[in-house]
């Protein structure tokens, strides 16, 4: 059974699960900055087995975004 991506991004992020929610962005998440960004698209790579093309990864700006994106491309958790 795969990660949901609240947890993966909470681990990224260094916060609880119950921190990340639909709604959480770089605005409402301090954590959320540019270098965490970038470590946020290789995890979700390296977990769920996509290749987040870097236009991509540029949109997903939210835990919503990432969801919507994930299962866009075939991911299920």
């Amino acid at each position: 059974m795969m990660n949901t991506p609240e947890q993966v991004l909470a681990r990224v992020f260094g916060v609880s699960d119950g921190d990340i929610t639909d709604a959480t962005t770089p605005e409402t998440l301090a954590q959320w900055d540019s270098l965490a960004h970038m470590m946020m698209i290789v995890e979700l790579e390296r977990e769920y087995g996509v290749a987040v093309d870097p236009a991509d990864a540029l949109e997903l700006r939210s835990v919503a975004a990432v969801k919507e994106y994930l299962q866009a491309n075939g991911v299920a958790w």
